[in-house]
C-alpha cells in the first residue's frame, strides 16, 4: 500500500499495529495471509475495517448503506468518502456488482488485497486501502 495513503487515513499507526498485534495474538488460528484469502470475505474485510476503524482519521461512525450500490458513507474533514467494500481490490471492475456511475461515486476502496496492478482509468480517482497489508506488516 502506497505510504502516503496510510499518512492520509491512518491517525494512530502505534495504535493501529498494537490492535492488530492484538488481535492476531488472542485470535491466531483465524487470521488470514496471502496463502489462505478463503479465510477472508466481503464481511470479514468490513469486520477488520471496525477493528482498526478507531486509528483512522474519520470523523464519524459509517453509515452503511443496505442493497445496491456503494456500501458506506463516512466523513473526512470537510469530504463526504463514498466507500466500497471488496476482498479483493479487481472486484470493483466486476461488472455485475459495480456499475460505470458507482465507480465513478466511489472515493475510497477498502480491501483486503490490492490484486489490480493495472488500474482502470475510470477509477484512478478511487484511493485503495489495503487492509491486509497492516496484518503482514505486523509479527
Amino acid at each position: 500500500m502506497k505510504e502516503e495513503l496510510v499518512k492520509k487515513y491512518v491517525g494512530d499507526m502505534q495504535g493501529l499495529k498494537r490492535e492488530v498485534e492484538g488481535f492476531k495474538q488472542r485470535f491466531n488460528w483465524g487470521i488470514p495471509n496471502k496463502q489462505e484469502p478463503e479465510l477472508v470475505t466481503h464481511e470479514s474485510v468490513i469486520f477488520f475495517f471496525s477493528i482498526i476503524y478507531k486509528y483512522l482519521v474519520f470523523e464519524n461512525v459509517p453509515a452503511f448503506m443496505s442493497g445496491k450500490g456503494l456500501d458506506a458513507v463516512i466523513r473526512h474533514e470537510d469530504e463526504i468518502i463514498n466507500v466500497e467494500f471488496e476482498r479483493f481490490s479487481s472486484n470493483l471492475l466486476n461488472p455485475k456488482h459495480h456499475s460505470d456511475e458507482e465507480i465513478a461515486e466511489c472515493s475510497l476502496l477498502v480491501c483486503w488485497e490490492d490484486n489490480s496492478r493495472k488500474k482502470h482509468d475510470c477509477w484512478k480517482h478511487i484511493d485503495v486501502f489495503e487492509l491486509g497489508h497492516f496484518w503482514e506488516e505486523t509479527g
